[in-house]
C-alpha cells in the first residue's frame, strides 16, 4: 500500500521549512556524505531551540485557519475561548512553553507549547473553517507515558456543541521520564463548508489530565499526520511545476507532463538475515505498519540472531521518486538503527544518515534532507544491537510521475 499525496512543490530544503513551522516531529538532520557521520548539532526531541518566556495566561481571539495538504492542523495553544476554573496551585490547568518549568521534563511539543487541562469540566475551544464539506477525521496530539494507567489523560471532544465521546490519550506510553507527544485518531464527524468550533473538555480521573499539542481534520482515511505534517506541510501550497536540478535523471511520467508528490511504503525486502522465512522475515518490513506495540513480534523483520552483529535490510519502492525524506518504524529494542543509504536508478548507494539512534520503541524514526537530484528505487537500513532489533516498515516521500 501507498499514499500519494496531490500537492505540487518545487525542490526545496526540507528540513528548514520545518523548523520555520515549528512542526515538533521526531526528526534527524541528514548527512550527504558517503561516510558514517557524528551525531548532527541540529536537536532531535525538538527543533524549537530558543528560550520562550511564558506570556500572561488570556483567553485568545484569533480564527484557527491553517490549511496543510488535505487537512486542517491547529496548535492546542490556539485556542479561541477557555473556561477553566480559578487557579490556586502550580499543577492547575495551564499553558507549557519549550524551555520554561515545568516543561523540562517532557519531550518538545509542536509549536513551542502546548495545553494541561488538570480538572474535570475544564475545557478549551477553537474555531476552525472548512474549505470543502466531508467526513473528516479528528486527530488529537497529546502526551502520554507509562506512570498513570491508560486513560488518566482522557478528555471529551464536541464539534457545534454535538457531543462525539470520550477519547484516552495516545497509546504509545513511551516511558517517563520523559514520556512521548503523539498522534491518535479520535472521531469522525461530518461538516459543511465554512466555520465550525470543537470544544476539548478535561473528564476522566482526577490524578491527571490531558496534554494537548496539536489537532488536525482531514477527510482522507489514510492520511497520517505523523508523517504528512512533517513532510507536506513544509511545502508551500503556492508552489507549483517542480523542476529538479538539470542534471537529473528523467522520470517516465507516462506523457502526463507533471510531477506530484508521493508517500509510499516498501514493496520488496532482502536482509543480511531474517529470523525465518516468514515469522519475522525480510518482507514482514513491506507495507503499512502493522505492529500497534513495542515488543517482539512475527509482523516486524528481525535478523537471525541477538549476536549483536552488523545487520541490514534492504527494500524497494514501487514508484521512482526525487526523495526528500524517509522514515523507518522501529517495533522493538531501539537505539539500533546506524545507517541510512538511499539506492539510486543504477543501483548506486547514497548515505543521507549515520550516526547513535536515541529512540526508543516503538517509535518512526524520520529523517529529512534536501531533495535528491538523482532517482531514487530503494534504501538500506543499517542496524546493530546486542537484542533483536525489529523493523515493522519503512516509507518514503518525494516527487514522483502525476501518473
Amino acid at each position: 500500500p501507498r499514499e500519494e499525496l496531490d500537492l505540487i512543490a518545487k525542490s526545496i530544503s526540507i528540513p528548514i521549512l520545518a523548523l520555520l513551522l515549528g512542526i515538533g516531529m521526531t526528526a534527524c538532520a541528514a548527512t550527504d556524505t558517503s561516510a558514517p557521520q557524528s551525531v548532527p548539532d541540529t536537536p532531535v526531541s525538538s527543533p524549537i531551540g530558543e528560550t520562550l518566556e511564558a506570556p500572561e495566561l488570556t483567553v485568545e481571539t484569533t480564527l484557527v485557519n491553517t490549511v496543510f495538504g488535505e487537512g486542517i492542523f491547529f496548535e492546542a495553544e490556539d485556542e479561541t475561548a477557555s473556561d477553566l476554573l480559578p487557579a490556586s496551585e502550580p499543577w492547575h490547568s495551564h499553558e507549557e512553553f519549550v524551555g520554561v518549568p515545568p516543561h523540562g521534563n517532557r519531550p518538545g511539543p509542536s509549536g513551542g507549547g502546548n495545553w494541561y487541562l488538570s480538572r474535570n469540566g475544564e475545557s478549551l475551544t477553537y474555531e476552525f473553517d472548512v474549505p470543502a464539506s466531508g467526513d473528516y477525521l479528528i486527530f488529537v496530539r497529546d502526551f502520554s507515558s507509562d506512570d498513570w494507567p491508560p486513560g488518566h489523560r482522557s478528555m471529551r471532544i464536541a464539534v457545534d456543541g454535538i457531543d462525539l465521546g470520550l477519547f484516552a490519550e495516545n497509546e504509545i506510553r513511551a516511558a517517563y521520564p520523559p514520556g512521548v507527544f503523539g498522534w491518535h485518531e479520535t472521531a469522525t464527524v461530518t461538516l459543511q463548508t465554512g466555520l465550525h468550533t470543537m470544544t476539548v473538555t478535561k473528564e476522566g480521573p482526577v490524578q491527571a489530565g490531558p496534554l494537548l499539542d496539536a489537532f488536525y481534520l482531514t477527510t482522507n482515511p489514510d492520511d497520517d499526520p505523523e508523517f504528512t505534517l512533517t513532510l507536506e506541510t513544509a511545502v508551500p501550497a503556492t508552489q507549483n511545476d517542480p523542476t529538479p536540478s538539470p542534471d537529473a535523471p528523467v522520470i517516465d511520467n507516462g506523457g502526463s507532463g507533471g510531477m506530484r508528490q508521493i508517500v509510499q511504503y516498501a514493496a520488496t525486502a532482502t536482509a543480511s538475515s531474517e529470523y525465518s522465512a516468514d515469522f519475522k522475515s525480510a518482507m514482514q518490513a513491506t507495507g503499512a505498519p502493522d505492529t500497534p506495540s513495542c515488543g517482539t513480534k512475527g509482523t516486524a523483520w528481525s535478523p537471525e540472531t541477538p549476536e549483536g552483529d552488523d545487520e541490514w535490510i534492504e527494500v524497494g519502492f514501487e514508484i521512482p521518486v526525487f526523495a526528500f525524506g524517509i522514515s523507518v518504524y522501529e517495533s522493538f529494542s531501539g537505539y539500533f538503527l546506524r545507517q541510512i543509504d538511499l539506492i539510486d536508478v543504477d543501483g548506486g548507494y547514497h548515505v543521507v544518515w549515520a550516526g547513535t539512534d536515541t529512540f526508543t520503541c516503538p517509535t518512526e524514526m524520520i529523517v529529512t534532507f534536501d531533495q535528491t537530484d538523482y532517482v531514487v528505487v530503494g534504501a538500506k537500513i543499517h542496524t546493530r544491537i546486542n537484542a533483536l532489533e525489529e523493523i515493522d516498515a519503512v516509507r518514503i516521500g518525494g516527487l514522483g510521475p502525476a501518473n
